[in-house]
């Protein structure tokens, strides 16, 4: 059966901080054979993305790590009666933050397991469709700053920092992507080391993001440390059609604006301080917008009189001119 992961938290930095370097680097607990039991699952991605032989990793009282099948199935072997934080990374041929978007997280802790003496078996799991989150470095006035090393982390677990560059408009972005930023969700950490010397603190900086949709960070580093700025996208709103299956105009500040839906047509803009002149008007003796400086003429009673009259006028005339 499947289910959405859960995401609880008894195991932050304390107990991760306290793996010792070596278990890190060798990627394996402390464990004996006969103090292990096996955690087993498949991650299905809510986007539709393959998991394949992506990056599980176990941390707890021990660190354990293994990936998962080309059908998302994954078996790690770990110690028993401990608490495990278990997290996924996007890999590819076994190196972090796959350069793909396509909405499966780069890094996500999907589940907290208790584990006594047995084998555990966790089922299908949901991983959440990520959003990308986009980094941006920049010195006060503006400038790039391409020599800063951005992280990210999900519930304290970490991505390859050397898997990141920073590009010439000061984004972030994995190695050989095509697109700036991370695919992440929910609850993550940003944090950004300021270039190496004698210009900036030497520290690391963090800053909490929560990711429901597309969000940029900026954080800005100064010589007294980095103040942030987190931006997200407005969702698009749903459009409202007119009766006669056209969408309506939209205004917007000082500017109207016209749009269509997928019609393949650019849209117009109109300066709102631009005049469309006044209609003009015909009379019986003028034309244009000035009419109105003669408007006795141009009433119908006037000018019904007027024509009666001029009409008797002229037979008048003929009848002296023939007389």
């Amino acid at each position: 059966m499947s289910r959405q992961s859960t995401r609880r938290s008894f195991l932050r930095a304390g107990v991760l901080g306290g793996l010792s370097l070596g278990t890190l680097a060798a990627g394996t607990g402390t464990a004996t054979a006969a103090e292990q039991t096996i955690v087993s699952g498949t991650l299905v991605a809510e986007s539709g993305a393959k998991v394949n032989r992506d990056k599980i990793s176990a941390a707890g009282r021990s660190y354990h790590t293994g990936e998962t099948d080309a059908n998302g199935e994954f078996e790690i072997a770990v110690g028993t009666n401990s608490e495990y934080e278990f997290t996924v990374h996007k890999a590819e041929s076994g190196r972090e933050l796959q350069p793909t978007k396509d909405g499966m997280p780069h890094v996500y802790m999907f589940e907290e397991v208790t584990v006594d003496d047995g084998p555990v078996d966790l089922g299908e799991i949901v991983l959440p469709t990520a959003h990308i989150l986009d980094i941006r470095i920049v010195t006060p006035d503006g400038k790039p700053l391409t020599d800063a090393r951005p992280k990210i982390r999900d519930d304290g677990f970490g991505v390859d920092p050397y898997r990141i560059l920073v590009d010439d408009d000061g984004y972030a972005k994995i190695i050989e992507a095509d697109f700036t930023g991370f695919e992440v969700v929910e609850s993550v950490t940003v944090e950004v080391e300021p270039p190496r010397g004698e210009t900036y603190p030497d520290a690391t900086f963090t800053q909490a993001v929560y990711v429901d949709r597309p969000t940029v960070v900026t954080a800005t580093v100064s010589e007294t440390g980095v103040s942030w700025d987190v931006s997200k996208s407005e969702e698009k709103p749903e459009s409202t059609a007119s009766t006669s299956g056209e969408s309506t105009a939209t205004a917007t500040s000082a500017d109207t604006t016209r749009e269509t839906e997928d019609t393949g047509t650019e849209a117009q803009t109109t300066d709102a301080n631009e005049t469309t002149p006044d209609r003009p008007t015909r009379g019986f003796l003028s034309n244009g917008a000035s009419a109105e400086d003669l408007g006795a003429l141009n009433d119908p009673f006037v000018l019904t009189v007027g024509g009666f009259l001029l009409s008797v006028l002229g037979i008048a005339h003929n009848l002296v001119r023939g007389y």
